[in-house]
């Protein structure tokens, strides 16, 4: 997964035949996950399929646990029922239980600096950064 969504991305032109196989593998892990998630509780699944019909849009998943659980790829989750994985139907949002802690001092200052970042989709059509 970290070459098709690291190293391909970049360069999608080659290795044609690598990144759809790539492709298919995360469609694979995706449903895999789903029928972990859903197989034993069919109370959950009947839920899910509820929201179906309400649509997805108004769903947020929130991924809740230990780090080990935080490793799964969930953004690939996919009801092998559905086209797309969940993650492009519904919010997705990890939630870290316990974040680690650290310190934060900050020191007086005569200047602030912000770093704005602004999505430009149009390119030379969208309005200036300095308007």
């Amino acid at each position: 997964m970290e070459w098709y969504f690291e190293q391909h991305l970049e360069f999608p032109f080659t290795q044609k035949v690598r990144a759809r196989k790539a492709a298919a593998s995360i469609a694979t892990y995706g449903e895999v996950l789903f029928k972990h998630v859903f197989q034993d509780n069919k109370d959950v699944y009947a839920e899910f399929k509820a929201l179906l019909k309400v649509g997805l849009e108004q769903v947020q998943i929130e991924v809740t646990g230990s780090p080990k659980f935080h490793a799964l790829h969930w953004e690939a989750l996919k009801d092998p029922e559905l086209a797309k994985p969940l993650a492009l139907q519904a919010m997705m949002v990890r939630r870290n239980m316990q974040p680690p802690p650290f310190e934060v001092s900050v020191q007086p200052a005569s200047t602030i600096n912000l770093l704005i970042v602004t999505a430009r989709p149009y390119g030379m059509k969208d309005v200036s950064y300095r308007t």
